[in-house]
């Protein structure tokens, strides 16, 4: 079959969801506000920093 999928990385793993069920997915577990206190907190993380 095959097809478009979104990746989720966990870390220890990838998680592939067929497309568009990564953000749905997401939200199900996490609030926005959740989502967004995390995302902010990754951003003094030099190993995540861009060029």
């Amino acid at each position: 079959m095959g097809g478009p999928v979104d990746a989720i990385d966990l870390g220890f793993g990838v998680l592939a969801v067929p497309d568009g069920k990564g953000r749905r997915l997401l939200s199900d577990l996490l609030s926005r506000d959740e989502h967004a206190a995390f995302v902010r907190s990754l951003s003094d993380d030099p190993d995540l920093a861009t060029t």
